[in-house]
């Protein structure tokens, strides 16, 4: 969640929860979702994005 926090500038809480949101949209693990935010091939920005969506 570290990288996420400062990436974005959120607090611990709400780092988790963009994670689990993004997992659950996907239907995948959150653990899977980090791992792909630290080795970069998911964008920090797209949590963001999930997020947003309606």
């Amino acid at each position: 969640m570290g990288f996420v926090n400062v990436s974005l500038r959120v607090d611990s809480p709400e780092a988790l929860a963009l994670l689990r949101a993004y997992a659950y949209g996907r239907g995948t693990d959150v653990d899977d979702v980090a791992a792909a935010v630290l080795d970069r091939s998911l964008p920090v920005d797209a949590l963001l994005a999930e997020a947003d969506a309606p």
